[in-house]
């Protein structure tokens, strides 16, 4: 009673302390996420054609989507690379039902029960039933479910929707849902597509562009001829070009680019050495152990926390154990030897003969697990036991060849593969030549290796139970069984901090982009670039998970110039200067300058390159004569047309092929002002293209071709004119 007198009496600091831990653990995930509760504008996770996405709403979809994928597969864990590929999944989902449900709505597009049951259950169901009932293994149909021919029983589909469960019955919804959708958008791109028509008049003009060949003489000033030095270029220049081309700078979304600085974190010597001496600090103990007790010792002591032996030949030994090992007893342990990045104990469990290498036949027989290789195996273990145990009696008593029961009883699918051929792989259940390294469970590859010629007997592994027989197998020779405990040689806490007021010196001394550029110089670092990071980028070239410094870089207040605090991104620490902000629509020109200079410097030596050919071109009639008076060769291409654009020598200039369509033979064009340089022009000859399609030919392949872009095109169409604004990266 005291005690609760003394709890009650201490009620109210209990629950200050509690609302302090609380509130800490809330100040502490903005600071190391980058999210702010106070902020409004983060209270969704994007805006769709003017509607607001939720991020409560996106978070439960996104967390569906993982249960899911936690369910389809429950021994493949969800690491970062899966959740970032779940979330942009899903918001490309967000993004197609919020666009296109409103299009639906416009043009009355919609899917019927009936048309949905048709769908599903028809005599020609949609095609995503197929992988619904399909192995994922095997990407083949369930047996089950499947028609002698392979195709999908909807007989059977009947039958299972008849018989689902609750849990079946929800991802049954979820597939009527995908199915009504993407049945609805195939209408709505099918009404767009049959919207699109190419006149006959638009395809005889086609015709005739392909219809003629041309063999031309050209003279080509290319601009990478003139340095760049000899080009004055103004202010007032650059400005006129990027007014007048500011189309060519459209920014979808924003983009940001960054230089950086690594401060790598590797192991000191001293590191090296106390991890060194915790291992000579095990080796009398590691020694000691025998059976299951050094399984365990090894376990807990490894990084790689697994007892996994191996067999070697002397000659596979590391350096230093083959001479050790061979004149050494059971138990006999060496190092702490360091290999790369590992630091290793190496112990002799046995010495052993056995052959490198052996051929044998075996019947697979399963039961369900998530191991299983036959997703439709039910029998449980026991049941699969009995039945091996059955088998194996058969085969002792002679009554039937072991080979003449495989395809009847294995659940081996490489085994029952009508497609292999005698000395293949799985051939009436044969596998060999195999050897230690082959990937075989081990206890599978230990039968034949370690067991005598002839011998039959059953060996379970994770698979199930195989009944196993030795065919063939090599000599005998000397092997050594060793177990190893491996360390990651691993840089202290003492050193990690070390590198972190290194870093976080460099970033509080040099906080805006000139400081950075001069300590970087100072200091003699290797400064890295990284040009348009997107908000959602989860990947920087030579940066692991960089999604923090991406988060920073995308703050609101961050501002061209900002340097950051060191991000610890792997085994670095990472300071980065922000060096060009462009935000979604046209980039300013500051931050394409470089871009706009170039093409500046093109329209000026373009201008140079056509007073030249003018000026020497005047009274000039052969292509020939103008080539001897700029001292340019004249070189010929032969077979050009519109349908044959790329010019050798040249590349594709659109300019110059359109020349061509009105030039008669002996012709010369003016200066042609063209992408990669100034060309003159001479038709020395017109000829026929007998490949030239007719105008009903051309015009359903321009048809074909104009349908095919519908479907990427349209909805890319869509996207931009929703507006959407992505704020992905403030959350995820």
């Amino acid at each position: 009673m005291s005690v609760l007198s003394k709890i009650r009496s201490r009620a109210g600091l209990l629950v200050a302390v509690i609302g302090i831990a609380l509130f800490a653990f809330i100040l502490g995930d903005i600071f190391t996420s980058g999210r702010s509760v106070f902020s409004a504008k983060e209270t969704n996770v994007g805006v769709i054609g003017g509607e607001e996405v939720s991020i409560m709403e996106f978070e439960k979809k996104v967390q569906e989507q993982l249960e899911t994928m936690k369910k389809n597969n429950p021994n493949q864990p969800i690491d970062e690379a899966k959740t970032d590929q779940v979330v942009q999944t899903t918001w490309n989902q967000t993004i197609n039902e919020k666009i296109f449900n409103r299009e639906f709505a416009k043009v009355g597009v919609s899917v019927t029960g009936d048309e949905l049951t048709d769908q599903m259950e028809g005599k020609d169901p949609n095609p995503v039933m197929n992988q619904y009932f399909s192995d994922q293994k095997t990407g083949q149909i369930i047996p089950q479910y499947a028609r002698p021919d392979g195709k999908l029983n909807v007989k059977e589909v009947r039958k299972y929707v008849a018989g689902m469960n609750e849990e079946a019955e929800k991802s049954w919804v979820m597939l009527e849902k995908y199915v009504r959708e993407t049945r609805k958008q195939a209408k709505y791109m099918n009404l767009i597509k049959k919207g699109l028509y190419v006149t006959t008049a638009q395809a005889k003009h086609d015709s005739a562009d392909a219809s003629s060949i041309y063999s031309i003489r050209y003279i080509a000033k290319k601009f990478n001829t003139a340095p760049d030095s000899t080009i004055q270029v103004t202010d007032a220049d650059l400005l006129t070009w990027y007014n007048a081309h500011q189309y060519r700078f459209k920014v979808k979304e924003p983009v940001r680019s960054i230089e950086f600085v690594n401060f790598e974190i590797t192991p000191t010597r001293k590191d090296i050495n106390e991890l060194k001496g915790d291992m000579n600090n095990m080796v009398a103990e590691f020694k000691t152990k025998t059976g299951k007790d050094d399984s365990a010792f090894v376990q807990g002591e490894s990084d790689t926390r697994n007892y996994a032996t191996k067999l070697l030949k002397r000659s596979q030994l590391t350096a230093g154990l083959d001479t050790v090992f061979p004149e050494a007893e059971a138990g006999t342990v060496v190092g702490p030897v360091q290999e790369g990045n590992k630091m290793m104990l190496y112990k002799l469990i046995s010495k052993e003969t056995s052959s490198d290498s052996a051929k044998v036949r075996h019947i697979l027989i399963g039961y369900k697990s998530p191991s299983s290789r036959d997703s439709t195996v039910r029998r449980t273990k026991a049941e699969a036991k009995l039945r091996a145990d059955s088998v194996l009696a058969l085969i002792k008593s002679k009554k039937k060849k072991m080979e003449d029961l495989v395809e009847t009883y294995t659940d081996d699918g490489g085994s029952k593969n009508p497609a292999t051929k005698e000395g293949e792989m799985g051939y009436h259940g044969i596998y060999g030549w195999y050897t230690n390294e082959t990937g075989f469970a081990p206890a599978f590859k230990e039968f034949g290796l370690n067991g005598k010629k002839g011998d039959v007997a059953i060996v379970e592994t994770e698979f199930g139970y195989h009944i196993m027989e030795i065919l063939d197998k090599t000599r005998e020779s000397p092997k050594y069984k060793v177990v190893s405990i491996e360390r990651q040689v691993q840089p202290s806490k003492a050193t990690i901090d070390s590198v972190y007021l290194k870093a976080n010196t460099f970033a509080g001394k040099n906080t805006t982009s000139e400081l950075f550029a001069a300590a970087v110089v100072k200091d003699g670092l290797n400064k890295r670039m990284a040009s348009d990071i997107h908000p959602t980028d989860h990947a920087i070239n030579g940066l692991e998970s960089p999604k923090e410094l991406v988060r920073w870089v995308f703050a609101d207040e961050r501002k061209k110039g900002d340097v950051s605090q060191p991000f610890q991104l792997g085994e670095r620490f990472v300071v980065a200067s922000l060096t060009a902000v462009k935000e979604k629509g046209i980039a300013d020109l500051a931050s394409v300058k470089d871009k706009v200079e170039q093409e500046v410097k093109k329209e000026k030596k373009a201008e140079k390159f056509i007073e030249l050919f003018t000026k020497e071109g005047a009274g000039v009639t052969k292509i020939e004569d103008l080539a001897a008076k700029l001292r340019e060769p004249a070189q010929v291409a032969d077979n050009v047309n519109f349908a044959n654009s790329f010019i050798p020598g040249v590349g594709q200039e659109y300019d110059l092929i359109g020349f061509l369509t009105g030039a008669k033979e002996g012709s010369i064009s003016k200066p042609i002002k063209g992408n990669n340089g100034v060309y003159v022009v001479s038709v020395q000859k017109i000829a026929k293209n007998p490949a030239t399609p007719d105008s009903k030919t051309l015009k359903k392949q321009n048809m074909a071709s104009l349908q095919s872009r519908v479907d990427q095109d349209m909805f890319e169409a869509l996207k931009e004119n929703a507006g959407i604004k992505d704020n992905r990266a403030k959350f995820f």
